[in-house]
């Protein structure tokens, strides 16, 4: 009887704690939503403008939450006109006067280390106009860590990437005749200096390659590939290679056609401890030893 009573006691209290941390959990939402209408509600004041996307949470860590806000006029086309703005419990700042833009504009918080906001202005035309900021918060203020034209930052697994999309000829004899492609370029984040910077790159010749294990592997598989895509058409491919910082090597190729057309393809594989991974994903393009912009 009495094994009976105390195991009721403990399943009451364990009933009670998970109502009060569901409790607890519930105000903390619920303050949080206030903060976030609240903010909504004080940018109608400043701006006739909607609110497009708004990111709030305690930047700084000083238990006071922040707000950044995208605000959208009317749209023209494929653009309309922004607005980007900071606010906090006191005072609001307009980070960024009225520019124009796509939709694909936006901002998010990113964790790399410590919570920042990245923003990303998007263009009809990439790499021509384009603009990446990393925001942070210090004293209540946005602080603009890192800014770069003609790229757009995304984050993946945690890391920093940019697309550089570039055009190349298909055939000397027909300028006109050109192909636009993307390739994908890794940053790292120092969340000590709040620096961003691109991993480096050396290009090492086709003998240094094959002294990596899985090399022969890699490479067979590259030109069967290329081969079952060209068949007979297939003049000659000219290999190159990258290795980067970031323990990764790219194979880049020019392959030649009989008609003396020309595309460029590139592959990106892991290299750790000196092995390289075998799994092979041909994209198109060619990768530079730094972003080219």
């Amino acid at each position: 009887m009495k094994k009976i009573a105390l195991v009721t006691i403990l399943s009451a209290l364990v009933i009670t704690l998970i109502g009060c941390g569901t409790s607890k959990n519930k105000v903390e939402n619920d303050t949080s939503e206030k903060i976030t209408v609240n903010y909504k509600n004080e940018i109608k004041k400043l701006t006739d403008k909607e609110v497009f996307k708004m990111v709030v949470d305690d930047f700084d860590e000083d238990g006071e939450e922040e707000a950044f806000a995208l605000t959208k006029g009317k749209q023209n086309g494929d653009e309309s006109e922004f607005e980007l703005w900071f606010l906090n419990s006191k005072e609001s700042k307009k980070l960024a006067d009225a520019f124009i833009a796509t939709s694909d504009t936006s901002i998010e918080t990113i964790n790399l280390g410590h919570k920042y906001v990245l923003f990303n202005e998007v263009q009809v035309r990439q790499n021509d106009e384009m603009k990446t900021i990393i925001y942070g918060v210090e004293k209540n203020q946005a602080v603009e860590l890192y800014s770069k034209n003609r790229i757009n930052l995304f984050v993946e697994n945690n890391e920093l990437y940019a697309y550089n999309y570039s055009y190349y000829e298909l055939q000397s004899d027909f300028k006109d005749w050109m192909s636009l492609s993307q390739q994908k370029y890794h940053f790292k984040w120092d969340d000590n200096s709040k620096t961003c910077k691109e991993y480096e790159a050396k290009e090492i010749s086709e003998e240094e390659f094959f002294k990596m294990s899985n090399a022969k592997n890699v490479k067979e598989k590259i030109d069967n590939e290329i081969k079952n895509k060209y068949s007979k058409t297939l003049e000659n491919v000219k290999y190159t290679y990258l290795l980067r910082e970031d323990d990764t090597v790219d194979v880049n190729m020019l392959v030649e056609l009989k008609d003396k057309s020309q595309y460029k393809y590139y592959v990106t594989v892991s290299c750790k401890d000196n092995t390289l991974e075998t799994d092979v994903n041909i994209l198109e393009g060619n990768k530079e030893l730094k972003l080219n912009i």
